[in-house]
């Protein structure tokens, strides 16, 4: 492929020069400052789409625009001063493609490929099918995509479940897991302390001898290095 310089360029009829340089097809590298800022979106996205008025950024300019809705685009955009058709997507894995059809001569198709940040911002490299031009170069979105479907939030973990059985002697405090995660605990009845390691899904016995009746409510308090804890009471 050749690298043009301008006078080659201006023997090109002046609709294709004028897409070709409105789409990038003449390509160079994008210097790091040139990329807009990215403001922070919400980092659980499951997928992202256009909403609205979409730009593709090269080389420090805004060289696409187009109106989206949803993960996949099928319609007109401009550039420079060309109305040319676009179409692409953004799958559920973040990747996303859009293809410009430009009408030459020679007719040649420009693919923005690449992936979605955390933040929303599509960015990627530059390829296209005319055998007279450069590829390579970098091109990013003007603003963040849309977050379309949201990962549901995490449900909280739920403390252990903790009951009692009278034993000779003391109490047997028999605990089980409900949080999924394995984790160490502490057992304390008012200042009565006991640790253990209570296994995912699993139950444990502490068997809490001497253990002096006071005939009154125990306060205790199961807690976890998991973030999970039960607070409850026993008469004893």
């Amino acid at each position: 492929m050749l690298n043009l310089d301008l006078r080659e360029r201006s023997t090109f009829p002046a609709a294709a020069a004028a897409g070709l340089l409105a789409c990038g097809l003449v390509a160079v590298p994008v210097p790091a400052h040139a990329l807009p800022p990215a403001p922070l979106a919400p980092p659980a996205c499951l997928q992202w789409g256009f909403a609205g008025p979409t730009g593709i950024v090269a080389n420090g300019k805004t060289i696409v625009t187009f109106n989206g809705d949803g993960p996949s685009v099928n319609t007109s955009a401009t550039a420079n001063n060309l109305t040319v058709p676009i179409s692409g997507f953004v799958d559920a894995n973040k990747f996303i493609s859009l293809s410009v059809s430009m009408p030459g001569p020679p007719p040649a198709t420009e693919t923005y490929a690449g992936a979605v940040g955390d933040d929303g911002i599509a960015r990627g490299r530059i390829s296209n099918t005319s055998p007279i031009v450069q590829s390579g170069g970098e091109w990013s979105t003007a603003a963040p995509l849309k977050c379309i479907k949201e990962a549901a939030p995490e449900k909280p973990k739920e403390g252990p479940t903790v009951s009692f059985d009278p034993i000779i002697g003391g109490l047997n405090v028999h605990i089980t897991d409900r949080s999924g995660v394995t984790s160490q605990c502490t057992y304390d009845a008012d200042g009565f302390t006991r640790t253990f390691r209570l296994e995912a899904n699993s139950s444990t016995d502490l068997k809490i001898v001497p253990a002096i009746p006071k005939l009154d409510n125990w306060n205790i308090n199961v807690t976890c290095d998991n973030g999970t804890s039960t607070q409850t009471t026993q008469f004893f």
